[in-house]
């Protein structure tokens, strides 16, 4: 909420103040990135692209790959939000790509999902049916992401048994508003394909109604950065007198 958002803010403003201070990479990394996921929190996402790319270059520098390459999903999730797509496929494919050569699978994983939803955001039905029947779909088949493109899949096939059976997975394995987000946005794709316009309209106007209620959170912010700014002035104001 707007208070933990403020108090969150203050910490890491003050961390960032002693940073030189700090002598390990590895813990300027995990400030830099935990303060991107705050900005981006808020859709600021220049503020959370420099401090993503911060941590990114602390974590190259003692050597931590894992941490530099979730840093690369950040920043390819922060691209794809402001629809630089071809950026994000990148960074996803990049992260993929290292993730399976090193037996890291659950990144791997998070790679596969977030490319799958960028297909599908961008309407690539073909590269998303591809990527799926790879390697790297073949991971874990009940991936959330992958079960999304076989429902696409099935209903680009017509096959009305598997895009039941598919529907139903799909939200049984949604966990959060993103999810929730995503497969109506695929409801309302496969729906379209299918001809069945009634049910994607009211997918449709599902995600009108989410995205709706995320707007009214995020125009908050501008008033949230300026009670930022006054409380570190004032602050520093009081530092001044000490």
């Amino acid at each position: 909420n707007a208070g933990d958002y403020v108090a969150s803010m203050l910490s890491y403003t003050k961390a960032e103040q002693i940073i030189d201070k700090i002598d390990d990479d590895f813990i300027k990394g995990l400030l830099h990135a935990q303060l991107g996921a705050l900005h981006h929190k808020y859709f600021d996402y220049q503020r959370s692209m420099e401090s993503y790319d911060k941590a990114r270059i602390y974590y190259e520098a003692c050597n931590k790959q894992s941490h530099v390459h979730f840093i690369k999903l950040d920043m390819g999730l922060n691209y794809q939000e402001q629809r630089k797509y071809q950026t994000a496929e990148l960074l996803y494919r990049d992260v993929m790509k290292w993730a399976f050569e090193n037996g890291q699978y659950s990144l791997c994983e998070e790679a596969l999902g977030l490319l799958i939803s960028l297909y599908g955001e961008t309407n690539q039905l073909s590269q998303s049916i591809k990527l799926i029947n790879s390697e790297y779909g073949n991971i874990n088949p009940d991936n959330i992401y992958v079960l999304r493109g076989k429902l696409l899949e099935s209903a680009n096939n017509g096959s009305l048994d598997e895009n039941i059976k598919y529907q139903k997975e799909i939200w049984e394995s949604a966990k959060t508003i993103s999810d929730t987000i995503n497969n109506y946005y695929n409801v309302y794709t496969t729906a379209r394909i299918c001809g069945n316009y009634d049910v994607a309209l009211h997918a449709h106007e599902k995600i009108q109604s989410i995205q709706d209620s995320i707007l009214i959170k995020s125009m908050k912010y501008p008033l949230l950065s300026i009670k930022n700014k006054y409380l570190q002035a004032e602050n520093e104001n009081m530092q001044l007198h000490i």
